[in-house]
């Protein structure tokens, strides 16, 4: 009977073992695979991703815009603090997401269709992310912030402004 009880322990001892490892793991796991997202795509909480890996309507928190290499972000969603926001992605061709004038005409033209303005009555700023020459990345992506504003909890999506 003594021994059944050892079977026991040990059998307890190790489901609870592997249960508190797989559970610890899960934010390894996701810190090294990227943020954690719904079904819909929507992170769940702040992250610290590759510029190239964020999504449309991802926040950013601390984005420095004057920084000639952007490598890692805090994205979170726009109901947490945030100073910038990502309202369009484009993946393309490498000659295209090099090219500093097809990523200013693409942020230009996806302006109007997230904020409901265009861009030269807004007062909203805009800045891209495109890969160096000779990358082989191909996203270009484009943000946008207002001046001096570093603790928004809400989108800038349709704000008409």
């Amino acid at each position: 009977m003594s021994s059944n009880k050892n079977i026991i322990r040990v059998a307890a001892t190790w489901l609870l073992a592997s249960t508190i490892l797989l559970t610890s793991s899960c934010s390894v796991v996701e810190s090294f695979l990227g943020a954690s997202r719904d079904d819909n795509g929507t992170l769940k909480g702040e992250a610290k991703i590759d510029i190239f890996d964020v999504q449309t309507g991802d926040c950013l928190v601390d984005f420095q815009e004057e920084s000639d290499t952007v490598g890692k972000v805090t994205a979170t969603p726009c109901t947490n603090k945030h100073d910038a926001e990502v309202y369009a992605v484009a993946s393309t061709t490498t000659t295209n997401a090099a090219n500093e004038d097809w990523a200013v005409e693409f942020c230009y033209d996806k302006f109007e269709p997230f904020f409901g303005i265009v861009y030269e009555e807004s007062v909203i700023e805009v800045t891209y992310v495109q890969p160096q020459v000779g990358s082989k990345d191909t996203t270009v992506t484009c943000v946008a912030y207002e001046e001096g504003v570093t603790d928004s909890t809400t989108s800038l999506k349709g704000a008409n402004r």
